[in-house]
């Protein structure tokens, strides 16, 4: 039966892209993928599309509404039990890319959006990854190791509702004291051998390729002296080359540590010692702009169950008086 099942899959499958945005479908081993009518309605009636024709200040607009805020603030809630967890536990981590851009320009969430990015030192993320289920005092939480095309990526997910999740992001230390030319061509090497490294090995799950990422760690490890106070930061090398930063993986570690503390939806949190030089080095200098495409975030296409929206409505409910 399971044969036949899987004979019948590929040859006619019909799901949803990992952002819920469009329809893949599998039709005699061809893939094809649409966008959900949903989408291009939703598209259409963008108001965030209407703010910037009308050339309104991006910092004033309003915050999101309806099934976009409550994931919104669902997530906010993971996102201090995260807190909770490596504050007592003493493991360092900040906000990071589109929460800090958020951070800076919103006070809290870019309204169009709806996930959480925080970044951790690898020394913490291994720390945070042996103790955060045992420590975490919401149980309906859990670490999930995702791997896509050689790529991994830890979440905070949510063992109820699958659309809520917060991403964890890594730092090492590299050899500082480049100029902005010897970091590409320094990002290159690495590129390189991450390219052939991923050629020569096979893994089952994302938590298993983590492990072996440490083979290709040990082989660059004269790149990455701990020792060195002076040393600049790297982005993680088991993700590849992070979407957003171009051309190189490598930050100056003043602009991201020691941490400082923000506000964000009405709460603290930690973040890097300078975010406009990071934002910059991340979106480009006009990040207090708006950008060529606005978007809603991961869950706003998607259609809740009854049980989703409870499970979002508890965690809400734990914020307290919150708009």
């Amino acid at each position: 039966m399971d044969k036949l099942l899987n004979i019948i899959k590929n040859i006619f499958s019909i799901s949803f892209t990992e952002d819920y945005l469009r329809y893949k479908v599998v039709l005699f081993g061809i893939k094809l993928k649409f966008p959900r009518p949903i989408v291009l309605i939703r598209k259409k009636s963008n108001r965030f599309y209407k703010y910037k024709k009308e050339g309104r200040d991006i910092t004033t607009l309003p915050k999101a509404t309806g099934q976009v805020r409550n994931i919104q603030l669902a997530n906010l809630a993971i996102m201090l039990e995260i807190d909770k967890v490596c504050k007592s536990n003493d493991i360092k981590y900040w906000i990071d890319y589109g929460n800090l851009l958020g951070a800076i320009r919103h006070k809290g969430y870019i309204p169009w959006d709806d996930d959480i990015d925080i970044s951790m030192m690898r020394e913490d993320f291994d720390k945070f990854v042996s103790l955060f289920e045992d420590k975490v005092s919401n149980k309906d939480l859990y670490l999930k190791h995702m791997f896509n095309k050689g790529s991994y990526l830890l979440k905070v997910c949510h063992k109820k509702c699958k659309y809520l999740f917060v991403d964890i992001f890594i730092y090492d230390y590299c050899k500082g004291g480049m100029n902005d030319e010897e970091k590409i061509r320094y990002t290159e090497e690495l590129e390189e051998k991450r390219s052939e490294f991923l050629k020569n090995i096979t893994f089952e799950n994302g938590q298993e390729l983590y492990e072996k990422y440490k083979q290709l760690r040990n082989d660059v490890q004269k790149d990455l002296d701990f020792n060195d106070p002076n040393n600049d930061l790297m982005y993680y090398i088991e993700f590849g080359h992070q979407p957003y930063i171009r051309n190189n993986w490598v930050m100056n570690k003043k602009d991201i540590l020691p941490l400082q503390e923000i506000e964000y939806e009405g709460f603290k949190f930690p973040t890097v010692n300078n975010p406009h030089n990071h934002l910059v080095e991340v979106f480009g200098e006009n990040y207090m702009g708006y950008p060529s495409k606005i978007d809603f975030g991961h869950g706003a296409y998607a259609q809740l169950s009854k049980s989703d929206k409870e499970v979002i409505k508890e965690l809400i409910k734990t914020l307290g008086d919150i708009e």
